[in-house]
């Protein structure tokens, strides 16, 4: 091996190290353990399900558990490392064991229905965070689905018409002039019916002229209403509506008339203009909210803009009907994970072919209205439309914690149960091996490596000295990788670590053996070292391919602790082939750039028994 390709090794091995400490004690820093334990080593959630019979079907089949077996699996080890035990018990009940698990609710959640994500036509008002929906038929406006059974269960408490202030909402960024930048109210001047008359009290133009700042806010002002021909501008006073203005060019001077205001006989502009610090003037589309109607500012990214909602107990429920619904949680093709600049975990998704179709063309329809967005018949969200989506991708932001939005993400992917699953018990369970026999199997650990060091020291010197750190290195990279795929061990997973430990000192042993041999024929140290390690590599590498095909096998085929063993088999067998043919070569070669131990005697070979032998531990 050239200077240059020991170096690369060494950079690579010490890489490989550093990854599989760092996360181990990242995790430990931030309170989780290093390695998660299996159920029978720390205790933890055991589920006793009970499947309903579906609506139409006679009975429950064999089918129908397998299938809800295969899903729940998805939902609950997405990732098949965390050694979850899913099994059927008679003609109707499943088994649910999760080690490390202390969630029993958010277990149960997982276990429940597919997340229910709806997409509604909200059209020009948003609905605020949090509302409950009432779903109602189209055509008879009776409660339909859920809506309907809570319908005769509870009483649905909805305001009067009467005796509710009807509320509209304007976008942040629509027109919305504050009363920082107004700068005072006017008559609109008389005008002359020709140029020649008089001005007579009679052709006086009727409302209120308000005069806003020329920059910024006069330049936006022109913008915006040149853009929005046919929208309204409304004066409120304390937020509630009090005149409208209908655009019908830009306004480039400044000044919006309100024809309708101030045209009382007793109407005081000088009294009228002391409230003008409580006036704003909102843009809106067509038809403008009525007057008395309360507006508030709305930010389409789904938070009030201008004060923090009150906190209440109350909860607000909104009927809505079923041809609003545009697209469910059913029309994706895939959901996952992802994060805003905030940090703040938010929902990707993609719809299908036919979901992407209908999305685009809704979308494409109502340009700056509002999409409600409901998870479980509670609107999360409700943004505005600002252009056509047409590749059927989108975000879904609720506030959601990391945890939340991979619950939601894994029960979207994972598809609905084929049969309605009820928790007949559920308990909180202890490790089934006890301390005692969980302290004994570590002692029994430690002693076996013990002997296994000691016996590699004394029988291959040198070499061995060397396979014991290779060792070594072994195990932290095991456990290190077992943390960063956030395996779970158990009792059959310490079985296939203990096999793999196994098959690494044998590999080691093959190349050691080898190595005396091309010794004994008179080689070089570096020679020898060579030839053994390329000579043995087949044998290694054919030995651990076929265990890893086996391992293969088990875990396609297995379920359960079997999976376990044969996950913790198949990267034991990975990361011993790395260590014994990497690192125990990198740590050889760098030994033999000392010429004092290029002894025989420290490679475990009698100097009479190499061919040619030469005076210093060499061979020509």
């Amino acid at each position: 091996m050239s200077a240059e390709k020991r170096r690369q090794n060494w950079i690579l091995v010490i890489a490989v190290l550093i990854l599989a400490v760092s996360v181990p004690i990242y995790k430990v820093y931030l309170g989780e353990p290093a390695v998660k334990q299996g159920i029978d080593l720390v205790g933890g959630v055991d589920l006793l399900l009970q499947a309903q019979v579906p609506e139409g079907e006679k009975k429950l089949t064999s089918d129908m558990l397998d299938g809800a077996i295969d899903i729940l699996r998805n939902r609950l080890d997405p990732e098949g490392v965390k050694e979850i035990i899913l099994q059927k018990m008679g003609d109707d009940r499943i088994v649910v064991q999760i080690p490390g698990e202390d969630d029993p609710e958010r277990v149960k959640g997982m276990i429940g229905e597919t997340a229910s994500l709806k997409f509604i036509d909200a059209g020009n008002d948003p609905i605020q965070a949090g509302t409950r929906i009432r779903y109602l038929d189209p055509e008879t406006g009776e409660p339909v689905g859920v809506s309907a059974l809570l319908e005769t269960q509870e009483e649905v408490e909805t305001p009067e018409p009467e005796e509710a202030l009807t509320v509209s909402y304007v976008m942040q960024d629509h027109i919305n002039i504050s009363s920082d930048s107004l700068i005072g109210l006017s008559i609109p001047p008389a005008e002359p019916t020709d140029i020649n008359s008089e001005i007579q009290p009679d052709t006086t133009p009727g409302g209120i002229i308000v005069e806003v700042a020329g920059i910024p806010t006069g330049v936006e002002l022109a913008a915006k209403t040149s853009q929005n021909i046919g929208g309204y501008l409304v004066l409120t006073l304390d937020d509630i509506v009090i005149a409208q203005h209908e655009i019908t060019e830009g306004i480039t001077d400044n000044k919006v008339l309100f024809p309708d205001l101030g045209n009382e006989p007793d109407f005081d502009l000088a009294e009228f203009s002391g409230s003008i610090n409580q006036m704003k003037i909102v843009g809106f589309g067509a038809p403008p909210p009525a007057l008395g109607t309360k507006i508030e500012v709305f930010d389409p990214m789904g938070q009030g803009a201008e004060a923090e909602p009150e906190e209440t107990t109350d909860v607000q429920w909104i009927d809505i009907t079923m041809d609003k619904v545009i697209l469910t949680g059913d029309d994706f093709a895939d959901a996952d994970v992802q994060f805003d600049q905030l940090g703040q975990s938010i929902i990707g998704f993609e719809f299908k072919d036919s979901g992407r179709t209908i999305f685009g063309r809704f979308t494409a329809q109502h340009v700056q209205q509002f999409l409600a967005i409901a998870l479980d018949d509670k609107i999360i969200s409700c943004p505005v439309i600002r252009e056509p989506i047409l590749n059927g991708r989108g975000i879904i932001q609720g506030s959601f914690t990391p945890q939340e939005a991979q619950d939601l993400v894994v029960k979207l992917d994972s598809g609905r149960l084929p049969v309605k699953l009820e928790v007949i018990e559920n308990r909180t369970v202890g490790p089934t091996l006890g301390q005692k026999s969980i302290d004994d199997s570590k002692s029994a650990a430690l002693l076996g490596a013990a002997l296994i060091l000691l016996f590699m020291a004394l029988y291959y010197r040198l070499p061995g000295l060397l396979a014991d750190l290779a060792l070594i290195y072994y195990v932290a990279v095991f456990f290190g990788a077992l943390s960063v795929l956030n395996a779970t061990l158990t009792l059959p997973g310490i079985a296939g670590f203990t096999l793999s430990i196994g098959m690494a000192v044998d590999a080691n042993v093959i190349i050691f053996e080898r190595l005396k041999e091309e010794l004994k024929t008179g080689k070089t140290f570096r020679s020898a070292t060579d030839t053994a390690f390329k000579r043995a590599f087949l044998a290694i590498f054919d030995a651990n391919v076929t265990t890893l095909i086996t391992a293969l096998v088990l875990y396609n085929l297995g379920t359960g602790p079997i999976r376990g063993f044969a996950v913790t088999l198949s990267l034991g067998i990975l990361v011993s082939m790395f260590s014994a043919l990497v690192f125990t070569r990198v740590l050889v070669e760098t030994a033999l750039n000392y010429k004092t131990l290029q002894k025989y005697p420290l490679f475990g070979i009698r100097e009479k028994d190499v061919a040619t032998f030469s005076s210093g531990g060499d061979a020509k």
